[in-house]
């Protein structure tokens, strides 16, 4: 038996399924076929986003850093993953659980790659930290 676009098809389990034309199912955004992600496996993360760009910190200062989980569409992945933090150069720039990125006290300055880690992928930011002379002058 064949249905037309738009009817009702009545189901042996008591449920309605409404039947649409493709073209139309795209007038109400993101489709079934442009789904980011399945019922079985989730979202499919595309990258693992950290701001701010681009911190400049003077010795003894510290930054909230943010972390985003993005999918194949650049939309946030609901909900948002737990993030595991680490710095490359922890002498330079520590950073907590949570993402606060706590500069130390250095005579020199120099650069810490901060990343942000979760569902397999990861992102980093360079994290800037200038000499005290920079900072307030000389002493």
């Amino acid at each position: 038996m064949a249905h037309r676009a738009g009817t009702r098809r009545p189901r042996t389990d008591g449920a309605v399924v409404l039947l649409l034309p493709a073209a139309l199912l795209g007038c109400f955004g993101q489709t079934a076929l442009d789904e980011p992600s399945n019922q079985r496996n989730g979202p499919i993360t595309y990258q693992i986003a950290v701001s701010p760009p681009k911190p400049v910190l003077c010795p003894n200062q510290r930054i909230q850093l943010t972390a985003q989980a993005l999918d194949t569409g650049l939309h946030p992945v609901l909900p948002p993953p737990r993030f595991s933090w680490s710095s490359d150069t922890p002498g330079l720039v520590s950073v907590s659980s949570d993402g606060l990125a706590s500069a130390t006290y250095t005579l020199l300055g120099g650069v810490a790659t901060i990343s942000a880690s979760a569902l397999g992928f990861s992102g980093s930011i360079a994290v800037t930290v200038e000499d005290p002379w920079q900072c307030w002058g000389h002493p």
